[in-house]
């Protein structure tokens, strides 16, 4: 095995398990839990090393202008907003928006061997196996009504991120099915106790993500007969119905849709605070025409780190006393809490809470301002929006593709869905979340991406040659 592939694999193994070494057990350090933006400068650093010596023109160079022209944007955005700008949390951030990004293109562009692309393939489905194992011990032992939290897996203090990572075996499941139809009462009876496990953890987020990624991969996969496309969508809907039944008798938090009820006939439905969000952004674009094009600035705008490194009071909300952790600094970070010290001045974005505040309901989710396209649109502007959400695009289009190309190759195939639903599914739950901007899950991703092209690069020339055989 070569070092880069070594590292990658260390890259995953970390991002699943570190958390739980250094938060759970206290055997390492939690500055440990950065080890994922070590690990990808450095292999970042070989790819420079490897490509200087080499003659071959970089795969994929049109995702990489467009990562140097959004990074050429944001630092114009900073000198623009510069009063409002704080060097830590910018650079947190700009690593946030860049890790997966550059370390998806180092990957596509190193040698990496189709017995490299297996072993990591190996590798994710022991590590999921395993969080599924704990996950089910969990359930047994510790999981009550109201506390959902306990399910995590190895993923300490984030069940999202934790339901992130095993739905990852549903859409594998999905993808072994596709190859092979007669096992899929066998596979359908494990999805179907996957997806049980996913939706006692009680997060709503995640059920949106699940629900939107499935019904996504289903559509992809079925033929364009109308009998397929029936099938599949009767077997969304079992999925449904199914969820709904587990959803409606365990969920100890579905009061907080009442609260969603109250803020409709009080008028209130706008200053949600996800709703709020994108007026806020609106707002500042007209407030300062510049930010159209170039944002606020890293770091200060409703992004990951603009929560991170600074205090949330209640000045933020109409009625603080629904607010559902009242520690007046919350949202501080699972993994750097402890390390990361809050800045006691004021970010950007408490300047559009003079006039209206953000209703309550008692859902973090719902309440807080906090994802990942309003933090595109207020910190990058629209023109880094459209160049940062591109390179998802181009990406997507190219996995829509490998899907087709080798939808009978049992080695990649599976592995392909997986990808395209993990892809839809942070996609999904980036509407609540700043799921594009956490690196133990993007990484993830963006690793499965790259091995996906990587193996499509590596393999052309079989494919041509069967074209041509048949």
């Amino acid at each position: 095995m070569t070092f880069h592939a070594l590292l990658l694999n260390m890259l995953l193994f970390f991002n699943v398990t570190g958390r739980f070494f250094s938060n759970n057990l206290n055997i390492l350090p939690r500055y440990f839990n950065v080890i994922d933006v070590v690990i990808v400068f450095i292999i970042f650093i070989i790819f420079l090393i490897s490509s200087s010596s080499s003659e071959n023109e970089s795969n994929y160079k049109n995702i990489f202008k467009l990562y140097v022209f959004f990074t050429v944007l944001l630092i114009i955005g900073i000198f623009l907003n510069y009063s409002y700008i704080n060097k830590i949390p910018a650079v947190s951030q700009y690593i946030m928006y860049s890790e997966s990004i550059i370390l998806f293109y180092s990957i596509v562009n190193l040698p990496f061997s189709n017995i490299d692309i297996s072993n990591y393939i190996k590798l994710l489905i022991i590590l999921i196996v395993i969080n599924l194992i704990i996950g089910f011990l969990q359930f047994i032992f510790l999981y009550s009504p109201g506390n959902s939290e306990a399910i995590i897996g190895t993923f300490s203090g984030n069940a999202e991120q934790y339901a992130g990572f095993i739905i990852i075996a549903i859409y594998y499941l999905i993808g072994k099915a596709k190859l092979d139809p007669s096992k899929n009462i066998q596979y359908a009876l494990m999805i179907i106790i996957i997806l049980a496990l996913i939706l006692m953890i009680d997060n709503k987020a995640s059920w949106l993500g699940v629900t939107t990624s499935v019904f996504f991969i289903l559509l992809i996969l079925s033929e364009s007969s109308f009998i397929d496309k029936a099938k599949y969508l009767l077997l969304f809907l079992l999925i449904s119905i199914l969820g709904l039944m587990i959803v409606l008798s365990t969920s100890a938090s579905l009061g907080k849709f009442e609260g969603m009820r109250d803020a409709w006939e009080s008028d209130n439905f706008m200053n949600l605070g996800k709703l709020k969000a994108y007026q806020d952004v609106l707002e500042s674009y007209e407030i300062y025409p510049h930010t159209i094009v170039t944002g606020s600035g890293p770091a200060t705008f409703y992004s990951r780190s603009s929560w991170q490194f600074y205090y949330i009071d209640d000045i933020l909300f109409y009625n603080a006393d629904k607010t559902y952790d009242k520690k007046g600094s919350y949202r501080t970070s699972n993994s750097m809490g402890g390390i990361i010290s809050k800045l006691d001045i004021k970010p950007y974005y408490y300047k559009f809470f003079s006039r209206k505040k953000i209703y309550n309901i008692g859902s973090g989710q719902v309440d807080l301002p906090f994802s990942s396209y309003v933090a595109l649109l207020g910190e990058t502007g629209i023109v880094g929006t459209f160049l940062y959400l591109s390179i998802y695009i181009i990406s997507f289009k190219k996995l829509i593709i490998c899907l087709t190309k080798y939808n009978n190759d049992a080695e990649i195939y599976p592995f392909i869905v997986s990808t395209i639903g993990l892809f839809l599914y942070l996609c999904s739950v980036s509407i609540y979340n700043n799921w594009m901007e956490t690196g133990r899950i993007a990484t993830i991703l963006w690793s499965m991406i790259a091995m996906v092209f990587v193996y499509d690069l590596n393999n052309k020339d079989n494919i041509i040659t069967n074209e041509c055989e048949a």
